[in-house]
């Protein structure tokens, strides 16, 4: 089943700049909702992946709204959310990051 909300999300967008450029915008546009602990971008795949932690799933989904059905390229860009436990087993150097978002969202009282 897909996951409806969560602090880690994947962007599907085009990439047609170097993916450094790519994760520097995708960044800053995202710190705009808050605290971004680890992005990925996925340059191999048509079109480009970008996959991305946030410290909060309130942020996580004010980033998804914003983003969600913008054109870019000539493409819209599509989010989703993914579940946190995979996130963290895909991109082992983000599972700290993931335990403390976890662990903060339950001390806030929702995941």
């Amino acid at each position: 089943h897909s996951v409806t909300h969560s602090v880690t999300m994947l962007l599907a967008q085009p990439i047609d700049t170097a993916p450094q450029d790519i994760k520097e915008d995708v960044e800053g546009e995202c710190s705009k909702f808050g605290s971004v602990l680890h992005c990925f971008v996925e340059s191999r795949q048509p079109g480009g992946l970008v996959y991305l932690l946030f410290s909060t799933t309130p942020m996580a989904q004010q980033a998804a709204q914003s983003l969600g059905g913008r054109w870019f390229a000539g493409r819209m860009i599509t989010c989703e959310f993914l579940n946190p436990d995979r996130y963290a087993a895909q991109f082992p150097e983000a599972a700290q990051g993931v335990a403390t978002a976890q662990a903060s969202m339950a001390n806030m009282g929702g995941y």
